[in-house]
């Protein structure tokens, strides 16, 4: 029963977004969702599997297996240079054939980001997130873009991802704020405890 009640709960939020996209793509058009296509070299893709596949032995998405690799990231008919890397600490971003993306655009933007995530909704509740976002932005509450997005990685269909904004500096103007500094605490102390406890653990 432990076992069974998250699987339905999962299902259920997952069959929720596939609704509400599908709601967006007849009530306002296709175009409601975007298609977002990466286009990974083999020997970028070799490197970002080793990686991924090291994160899963570590049980932890540690900062070597962050590195970028090079891709061209794809929409409409724009097609742009970009660095890639994983994204994410735990491992429910890299656990399936869905990994989180960061992904940043060296000769344009993607809806004014240049920096942005790609991530399976799961990592972020489903619906929930969304539904917080628009929640800040409906009272004026500063956060970051959120959306969803079908994505092909090397010309296989991925499937849903959320495409989440990172904290920059595109994102000030966007919410017409003055430019100022954007601070972020470090987290190094935390990841590396939770690194040796994931090491005791084994």
């Amino acid at each position: 029963m432990y076992v069974i009640l998250p699987l339905i709960a999962q299902k259920y939020q997952m069959r929720r977004l596939l609704v509400i996209c599908l709601f967006l793509q007849c009530s306002y058009g296709v175009s409601a969702i975007d298609t977002l296509r990466l286009s990974i070299d083999s020997l970028s893709m070799i490197g970002l599997t080793q990686m991924r596949n090291a994160a899963i032995q570590s049980g932890l998405i540690l900062k070597d297996h962050k590195r970028k690799v090079s891709a061209i990231f794809s929409f409409g008919t724009s097609d742009l240079k970009a660095k890639i890397r994983l994204k994410g600490d735990w491992l429910d971003h890299v656990d399936t054939d869905k990994w989180s993306l960061r992904i940043e655009l060296k000769n344009g933007h993607y809806k004014g980001m240049q920096r942005f995530s790609i991530q399976h909704p799961r990592t972020r509740g489903y619906m929930t997130e969304y539904e917080i976002h628009k929640l800040l932005e409906q009272h004026g509450v500063m956060t970051t873009m959120y959306d969803f997005a079908v994505v092909f990685i090397n010309g296989e269909n991925k499937g849903i991802y959320a495409v989440e904004e990172h904290f920059d500096f595109p994102m000030l103007d966007r919410l017409d704020h003055r430019e100022a500094p954007i601070l972020k605490f470090s987290e190094a102390v935390f990841w590396e405890f939770q690194r040796m406890q994931v090491r005791d653990w084994k």
